[in-house]
């Protein structure tokens, strides 16, 4: 029985006999009243749940028989001060929900009550104001208290076991990042037996495709959460890292990133990472020629449930005739395959420069 149940039917057998008592004489009435109270017993007895009744003020007046839980007797419990037996850091919350309970009327608390051996014992407790029947002179309140240590005890197995795959699911990510820089090092290290510089360009691409996934990991091995992104920290690290690798250009460019802070799942990190990727990479590569500077901007959007990244560059633009979707370039390639898996739009805009914007929406993923 839940003790919103059990409370309710206690708080209608004590209206039932606070009626009774204000009958007038009737021989009827001692009869009725002694099969509510009979009724009473019988319910205190046949729950574990704790039964309580008293004035606001903290005095015991009614305790069930389950107090034996406790350690305790009816006799020893009945008529103390009930707030003797609270944690002493739980008193002033119980004390505050009491003297607000002629107004709130009802309350649930968790406290923790003494067992005789000295140790505490965690109950939620559903507190009720008892209708007043004109004669009492101070509020009167039950409380049904359950004793939920079990049920603590569980939620903290839980706890710990979600803790534990947390530390395994960073450590994962962790030895991702490390493998996937192994490779990164492999290529870096086969690329310098080739003289032709078009297989060199070709060996830095993957390897910085590569570290563009391992940030991925990087990033994930050092939040909270193990499956969303913080995007605007990906897209900085991995637009620095990029320029960086050609550092022999990028000096000479000003990179402007506006990002908002918003968290991607990460396979919406991975898929818009690389497309970033390959643009930027684009740009630093083709757009500048010939240019003493330039300017680069990477920006997201969010509107109507939809986001607007986009890559653009004030460069020499984009070849005359060129489509990409049927180039034969890898990198446009890959971002026309990423934009699909992420059932994307791809908008391009060649006035004064290159503009790519790739509208998307996380839940499609």
């Amino acid at each position: 029985m839940t003790t919103d149940i059990l409370l309710s039917i206690t708080q209608q057998l004590h209206r039932i006999e606070e009626r009774l008592s204000a009958l007038e004489p009737n021989p009827v009435a001692p009869i009725l009243l002694e099969t509510t109270h009979s009724m009473i017993d019988h319910l205190a007895d046949a729950t574990s749940d704790l039964i309580i009744e008293g004035p606001l003020s903290g005095r015991v007046e009614f305790i069930s028989p389950s107090i034996a839980q406790l350690g305790y007797s009816i006799s020893t419990v009945l008529y103390s001060d009930g707030f003797s037996f609270v944690h002493p850091d739980d008193l002033p919350e119980i004390r505050t929900i009491l003297s607000h309970l002629p107004e709130t009327k009802t309350a649930t608390i968790i406290l923790r009550i003494a067992h005789s051996d000295g140790y505490y014992i965690p109950f939620e407790c559903r507190i009720n104001l008892i209708p007043s029947n004109g004669d009492q002179t101070e509020p009167r309140a039950i409380i049904v208290a359950r004793d939920i240590s079990e049920r603590i005890r569980t939620l903290q197995e839980l706890q710990q076991s979600v803790d534990e795959k947390d530390v395994l699911l960073k450590e994962i990510h962790h030895r991702v990042k490390n493998n996937l820089q192994i490779i990164s090092s492999m290529l870096n290290i086969q690329g310098h037996y080739f003289g032709d510089p078009h297989v060199k360009a070709v060996f830095k691409e993957c390897q910085n495709r590569i570290r563009s996934m391992a940030l991925v990991h990087e990033t994930l091995y050092q939040s909270k959460s193990l499956a969303n992104i913080e995007f605007s920290t990906y897209i900085k690290n991995l637009v620095n890292r990029i320029a960086a690798t050609y550092r022999e250009i990028s000096h000479t460019v000003d990179v402007t990133i506006l990002v908002p802070e918003v968290s991607f799942h990460i396979d919406t990190a991975v898929a818009c990472g690389l497309i970033v990727n390959e643009l930027v990479t684009n740009a630093f590569k083709y757009a500048f020629e010939g240019r003493a500077s330039g300017q680069l901007w990477v920006t997201l959007i969010e509107h109507d449930s939809k986001y607007l990244l986009t890559v653009r560059d004030n460069g020499i633009g984009l070849p005359r005739g060129i489509d990409i979707k049927k180039s034969n370039s890898m990198g446009l390639e890959l971002v026309m395959t990423l934009s699909r898996q992420l059932d994307a739009e791809i908008e391009i805009d060649k006035i004064n420069g290159t503009s790519f914007t790739l509208v998307f929406s996380e839940r499609s993923l």
